[in-house]
């Protein structure tokens, strides 16, 4: 069999597989697509809520596959200012290299909207995120941020249940507006530029913040 023979009888054989290959490289890319969007979209900061005249407006829900809720609230930033006055827990000064400063936010939501189980950072100059825990201190004053009251936190769900979350026995009903106190412990030379706020990504508030007080 002739080369020019034998090369005619290759694409006849492998025509109709070569005729599919741009439709399976189509289904590859949207099955990619696909991950991609489980497992990086809706594992960063790529949706952030509006923010209007300084107030951000966070619409978000929680979905366990079994229980589901909305979570709808207002922020803004009340204070954000260096707490010169806190302490260790052993009432010792906080060590060299580190500073301390309180974030004060303002809430407003729904009395009836559970709003447990935010996490809050400051994000620096640099685009670096510090938690409130991040500095391993045990200080004397406020430092695992609440998105809610310490004494009236509203309604919150149950541990394996499916029912809607609700007030827990005793509870008085959150106030509509309140203001949340929590204090980070950041490398001195850390410049703060803004406060992060978030229940489930990629859904995000970010506010800034006026670092120029240090």
């Amino acid at each position: 069999m002739s080369t020019i023979e034998h090369r005619r009888t290759w694409w006849q054989r492998n025509r109709w597989g070569l005729v599919a290959l741009p439709v399976a490289l189509v289904l590859a890319l949207a099955a990619g697509s696909s991950r991609l969007h489980d497992y990086w979209w809706t594992r960063g900061f790529h949706s952030p809520a509006p923010v209007t005249s300084s107030q951000a407006h966070l619409v978000d829900e929680y979905d366990d596959g079994h229980l589901r809720y909305p979570i709808e609230a207002r922020y803004a930033v009340d204070a954000f200012e260096p707490a010169d006055d806190i302490a260790l827990f052993t009432g010792d000064p906080l060590p060299d290299g580190v500073r301390a400063w309180r974030l004060r936010l303002d809430v407003s939501a729904d009395p009836d909207v559970s709003l447990v189980g935010c996490t809050v950072a400051v994000v620096d100059a640099e685009g670096n995120l510090h938690g409130e825990s991040d500095s391993a201190l045990s200080i004397d004053g406020p430092q695992f941020s609440s998105c809610v009251p310490g004494d009236t936190p509203g309604p919150q769900a149950t541990f394996g249940s499916t029912e809607q979350p609700g007030l827990r026995e005793g509870d008085d009903p959150r106030p509509a507006e309140f203001t949340t106190d929590t204090v980070f412990v950041l490398p001195e030379e850390a410049e703060p530029a803004a406060v992060r706020l978030w229940y489930f990504l990629p859904r995000y508030v970010e506010l800034p913040v006026d670092g120029s007080a240090a």
